[in-house]
């Protein structure tokens, strides 16, 4: 949704909703933006019906592209941590996803984050560069990959509209009793539903996967 609104920026003011061609149902929603969503309009719905409720934007829903500019971001990211990957997938959807695709960013910070004063600011840190390419999403950092991406997926969900910025920034020491020196910690980017970004380079070489 993101990379469509960059590329369109006046759709992010209205109801966009993006589509694909189901074998038996026809044309049916992917994916909806919070202002369609704030009309009625669901994933999966049939277009058909979508647009009764909403004068809606539609454009095609394209996975590939979405992966490219994903594999862009992951390459971004390694000035914060040299291992950056994404999100594996199970063969069914994740509870509250609406498509089988990878939408999460992983890092390893582990022992990192002194160097850019402390989990917070490391943070904030990532905060500002996704920002800066008007990006929004739920970060959070924690003492496993799992656990950082629970957090991020299920305990920041609070979208705002037309937010440029992560709506959620959250450090948790899941391993309180370790030494700091020894605690591995993980940072996860999951990004939003709806915003504004830029479209990025196109990358050739896959990120690694946790």
């Amino acid at each position: 949704m993101q990379r469509v609104q960059a590329v369109e920026p006046q759709l992010a003011n209205g109801p966009l909703a993006l589509q694909f061609r189901d074998s038996r149902r026809g044309l049916v929603v992917a994916a909806a933006n919070l202002a369609a969503r704030a009309q009625g309009v669901r994933p999966n719905m049939s277009i058909a019906e979508a647009t009764a409720l909403a004068p809606l934007a539609i454009r095609t829903h394209e996975p590939t592209e979405d992966m490219d500019q994903l594999c862009t971001l992951t390459e971004q990211a390694q000035q914060f941590s040299p291992l950056v990957g994404l999100e594996q997938l199970d063969k069914q959807l994740w509870a509250g996803r609406t498509l089988h695709q990878p939408e999460c960013l992983l890092l390893d910070v582990t022992g990192l984050a002194s160097h850019f004063g402390g989990e917070q600011n490391l943070l904030e840190l990532i905060a500002t560069w996704l920002g800066d390419q008007a990006y929004f999403g739920y970060m959070a950092i924690a003492g496993s990959v799992g656990a950082a991406w629970a957090i991020a997926n299920y305990g920041l969900r609070s979208p705002q509209p037309h937010s440029p910025r992560p709506a959620n920034l959250t450090p948790v020491n899941s391993t309180s009793h370790a030494p700091r020196s020894s605690t591995p910690r993980s940072s996860t980017l999951e990004k939003g539903v709806e915003g504004v970004e830029p479209s990025p380079p196109q990358t050739s070489t896959p990120p690694s996967r946790f």
